[in-house]
């Protein structure tokens, strides 16, 4: 038979006491495994509350006859229109804006762009008429070089006639065209053919001058009309000056002619 064996200073088991031991290192192993098993039941349980709130997700939307409808889906033509994402307990949690217009969003364009371009101008111009200014000067660059480059065309054409008609006047005389005459016609030619691509760039120089200071002037009207008032009034009353202006010279200019016209009638008449 054999006695178990006990502890000399408490007289227990020896037996027992290992046991002990022994449970209470499981003891930390339940807690771990069972905290494990909340937290794989805390994920479970959110995942499984996500699919229900994605599935309790819905539309409400207007539809043709202007009544509000709630629905799981929204139909593709009434989403331009605007929507509200509901909850599943009734919730906003999202609300889409209606599509911009495409008229109203090129017009806002536009605005925009006339915005920046009074702007631009404004910080060059000040009124209408220094833009008129501003044009007249550039042309008269423009017109001195087209001037010039004409008088060129018609100095190397009198050339090219000079030597054209004496070689022919050689040809007739049974002669020889010398080769420094032909070569003298054949440069001209060329020079006449660069001197005529010159002139047409200054021709479409003029053209470009033109239409930019028109657009730039219609431009800055629209942009005193639409962004600054007062200015579009100093403008108005400008434009009517040189309007009163003109008139008083035609009105004296016809007062002359028509005064000469009648001292010439009495010249006349007394000649007579």
């Amino acid at each position: 038979m054999i006695w178990p064996m006990r502890d000399g200073k408490t007289g227990r088991n020896k037996m027992d006491l290992k046991h002990k031991s022994y449970s209470g290192l499981l003891r930390p192993l339940a807690r771990i495994v069972t905290l494990t098993a909340w937290v794989v039941t805390g994920v479970v349980s959110v995942g499984m509350t996500s699919d229900v709130y994605a599935q309790g997700q819905y539309y409400r939307y207007v539809n043709e006859e202007g009544v509000k409808v709630l629905g799981q889906s929204i139909p593709p033509r009434y989403v331009a229109n605007g929507y509200e994402v509901i909850s599943a307990n009734g919730r906003v949690v999202q609300v889409v804006e209606p599509a911009l217009d495409p008229e109203l969003v090129e017009m806002q364009r536009a605005q925009a762009e006339l915005k920046a371009s009074y702007e631009l101008l404004a910080r060059r111009y000040s009124t209408v008429r220094d833009i008129e200014a501003a044009k007249q000067r550039k042309l008269i660059h423009v017109e001195a070089s087209i001037l010039l480059v004409e008088g060129s065309i018609e100095g190397i054409q009198a050339e090219i006639d000079d030597l054209t008609v004496r070689a022919a006047n050689l040809e007739r005389a049974g002669k020889v065209v010398p080769n420094n005459v032909l070569d003298t016609l054949s440069a001209l030619n060329e020079k006449m053919t660069a001197t005529q691509a010159i002139y047409q760039q200054r021709k479409h120089e003029k053209e470009e001058i033109v239409t930019r200071f028109t657009q730039e002037k219609q431009l800055f009207t629209q942009g005193v009309e639409r962004f600054n008032p007062e200015a579009m009034h100093k403008l108005q009353a400008a434009e009517e000056a040189d309007d009163s202006g003109s008139k008083a010279d035609t009105g004296e200019l016809e007062g002359s002619s028509v005064n000469k016209k009648n001292e010439g009638a009495q010249q006349t008449l007394s000649g007579l």
